[in-house]
């Protein structure tokens, strides 16, 4: 949940609240899966890791730029 705290700090386009529901999601697949590593083999939840951490590295790398304008 501290991840996401920075959306109400300001205000937010469109395409940043889309993502930022998308980070939700995978974040939630991710606690899931970590939650239940017995249902989830190690590369599966290695693909989850790597996909939510480059979703996460890009759309910071566009809040950086959009709070930079």
């Amino acid at each position: 949940p501290l991840l996401f705290q920075h959306v109400t700090a300001r205000k937010v386009d469109a395409r940043c609240e889309g993502e930022h529901l998308s980070l939700r999601s995978l974040a939630r697949d991710f606690q899931f899966v970590l939650e239940n590593p017995s249902l989830y083999p190690y590369p599966h939840r290695a693909r989850l890791a790597a996909s939510l951490a480059d979703a996460l590295s890009a759309h910071l790398d566009r809040e950086l730029e959009f709070l930079l304008r």
